[in-house]
């Protein structure tokens, strides 16, 4: 087993390859790929199973985590014992988190009401998630944040306690292990 490649990492998937150089003159019980998150995975980890003859194989192993670092490598089991080759490394990538549009509506001397549904969360787990303003453009959440709770599906944040005659700029966030997404900015004067 040698020359194994990574092809093409996705969100849940990877396609992979490797040489069966030769068989060794002895019969081949089992092969494939075997992998996880530790540097040197085993037969006993995870493992996706195929049989070859001589030459290179390529599949892709699906299934995987979002956004997680995985080690594999190609094995060979015969009545010897079990070989392997070396191990590559790559991480899964990450469905984003998407917004609908951002409004602003209801805006009084210290009120305003932000409209932002979210329209997937990216299939990660919410951290934390809210709307964060203040006086500059994209604000963040080093900013004023408010926070909803973390399965909040409302698409109406109301933002309290703002000075008058001022002009804002917001944006709906949501944070999960991947990063912080947020929506576009929109400016509002109280």
């Amino acid at each position: 087993l040698a020359n194994t490649k990574i092809i093409d990492v996705k969100e849940t998937a990877v396609t992979i390859s490797t040489d069966l150089l030769s068989k060794g003159g002895v019969e081949i019980l089992d092969m494939g790929f075997c992998y996880g998150n530790t540097p040197t995975p085993t037969i006993n980890d995870d493992k996706y199973q195929f049989m070859s003859e001589v030459g290179t194989f390529e599949c892709t192993i699906p299934n995987l985590e979002q956004y997680t670092d995985y080690f594999v490598r190609a094995y060979a089991t015969t009545q010897y014992g079990t070989s392997y080759g070396s191990t590559v490394s790559f991480k899964t990538s990450y469905y984003p988190v998407e917004f609908g549009p951002i409004e602003v509506s209801k805006i009084s001397p210290t009120n305003s009401y932000v409209n932002c549904p979210v329209i997937t969360y990216g299939g990660n787990d919410v951290i934390e998630q809210g709307v964060c303003y203040g006086f500059s453009l994209s604000p963040t959440t080093e900013d004023n944040i408010l926070k909803t709770a973390v399965d909040y599906n409302d698409a109406l944040i109301v933002i309290t306690g703002l000075s008058p005659n001022t002009t804002y700029h917001a944006r709906r966030y949501v944070k999960n292990k991947v990063q912080t997404f947020y929506s576009d900015d929109i400016s509002f004067t109280t």
